[in-house]
């Protein structure tokens, strides 16, 4: 088995994450690589957690994002457009909320404070509020 993450709304990303299990076997691996290939994305085989390499990084920033909200210190319009304009980034951390999914988010991180243990990961009290 082989499997992958496809965040919605990415329509013209060129990168598709894949991960292996031991009984992936190269046929297998390879078909899948050649698929995405075929349809001009770039691969990158990663290891198997929750969220794995974009995810895990893009969860992060919108998590943050929702702990600065609920602090009060700037609305979220204005964390995009910091983010954007500051750091040249596509989306601001609430605009890629929107695109993936409040719940999404929230499972990523969940999956990864479970799995780790590690208070980084601990979800925003306004992010599970949207999500609910």
């Amino acid at each position: 088995m082989v499997g992958f993450v496809a965040l919605p709304d990415l329509g013209s990303a060129t990168l598709v994450e894949l991960t292996r299990q031991e009984a992936t076997s190269e046929a297998t691996a390879a078909a899948a690589e050649s698929h995405f290939t075929a349809h001009g994305k770039h691969v990158e085989w990663v290891g198997d957690a929750p969220g794995l390499v974009l995810g895990r990084i893009v969860c992060q920033l919108v998590n943050e994002a929702w702990f600065t909200l609920g602090a009060g210190i700037a609305s979220a319009a204005d964390v995009d457009t910091a983010m954007r304009l500051g750091f040249n980034y596509p989306r601001g951390p609430f605009e890629w909320c929107e695109a993936i999914g409040a719940r999404r988010v929230l499972a990523v991180l969940d999956a990864l404070h479970r799995e780790l243990g590690e208070e980084r990961y601990r979800a925003a009290p306004a992010l599970r509020r949207a999500a609910a």
